[in-house]
């Protein structure tokens, strides 16, 4: 059956049990809403239960889908982040203390070591007495 039938032609027409079922079946999402609001009012309400069943499928499948906008938005979104952390680089740079550069002769300290140091041994200096 064509799907460019429309819930009101379908429900004019009174057609067999076999007809509606496969309209329910190929219709889309607009048009089996249309059916189920002008059903109760052509007293044709045996089929309201499949057209919901079948809505309800189709709107859930439909579901599935993620938008169209989800992508670009998504990379805006990482656009946006990147040229704001370009943005506050120079803020972010005052936070980060200078590096020491060791080929500086001033800044240069040696390094210091836990342990005890070695005493040295006291120098031997002999008192010479001139002698007679």
């Amino acid at each position: 059956m064509q799907t460019t039938i429309t819930a009101k032609e379908i429900l004019e027409s009174g057609g067999s049990a076999v007809e509606v079922n496969l309209w329910i079946a190929d219709a889309p999402i607009c048009e089996l809403e249309e059916y189920i609001r002008l059903a109760p009012i052509y007293g044709q309400q045996c089929f309201v239960g499949d057209a919901q069943a079948t809505l309800h499928r189709k709107a859930a499948q439909a579901a599935l889908k993620p938008h169209w906008s989800i992508t670009p938005g998504f990379i805006v979104g990482v656009l946006a982040m990147i040229f704001a952390a370009i943005a506050a680089w120079p803020v972010i740079q005052g936070w980060i203390p200078a590096a020491r550069h060791a080929d500086k002769a001033a800044s240069f300290q040696s390094p210091q070591s836990n342990s005890v140091p070695a005493k040295l041994p006291a120098s031997k200096t002999t008192n010479s007495v001139a002698g007679p």
